[in-house]
């Protein structure tokens, strides 16, 4: 059976980020894989020292949550990313974790993933244009690949939310991310 792993990087467990991650893991589900959902602000996650430990042997030095999340994402076949846009950017929760995936590159920054390993984004954001921030986006495309990802094309924006949670009544955005669950196991 295959696997699907979310990452929430809102603080919000019941926000619009967190319910979006949640449905394109049902799409998954319902295709027949095994998920499971992870709330980084739940976490203990420090950031990178910067150390190269995990240059030369893959493993991070530091002991914290951030093991069991690289160990998930080694174990599946497909991570999604959800994350609010705050200041431009992904939220700091998320960023902690990006910056943690170091042990995924080799010294000479190839990829220790599987190949064929995917993985998606899904955006939250307040202002209402969906291409607010579309070179950003490009951007998390191109980090994802450089991983080793084989990345889905689209990343799943959900633009002008202002209250947390609104993003379950919108019928087509979660027709859309639990579509995505679903493509990442045909992909």
């Amino acid at each position: 059976m295959k696997t699907v792993i979310g990452f929430v990087g809102s603080p919000r467990n019941e926000g619009n980020t967190a319910a979006l991650v949640r449905q394109v893991l049902n799409g998954a589900a319902e295709a027949g894989a095994e998920t499971q959902i992870y709330f980084l602000n739940d976490l203990t996650i420090r950031g990178c020292q910067a150390c190269d430990q995990c240059k030369a042997t893959g493993v991070c030095a530091q002991r914290d949550d951030m093991a069991a999340l690289l160990n998930a994402v080694h174990a599946a076949d497909a991570v999604v990313f959800g994350t609010p846009i705050y200041m431009w950017e992904m939220t700091a929760q998320m960023k902690a974790v990006i910056d943690r995936l170091r042990p995924l590159f080799t010294p000479d920054f190839g990829s220790r993933l599987a190949p064929g390993k995917q993985a998606a984004w899904v955006i939250t954001q307040g202002r209402p244009e969906a291409d607010a921030y579309a070179g950003y986006l490009e951007m998390l495309r191109g980090m994802t690949g450089m991983f080793g990802f084989r990345a889905v094309n689209e990343v799943l924006v959900a633009p002008d939310l202002r209250a947390a949670g609104e993003v379950a009544s919108q019928a087509g955005v979660m027709a859309q991310a639990a579509a995505m669950g679903k493509r990442l196991l045909q992909i």
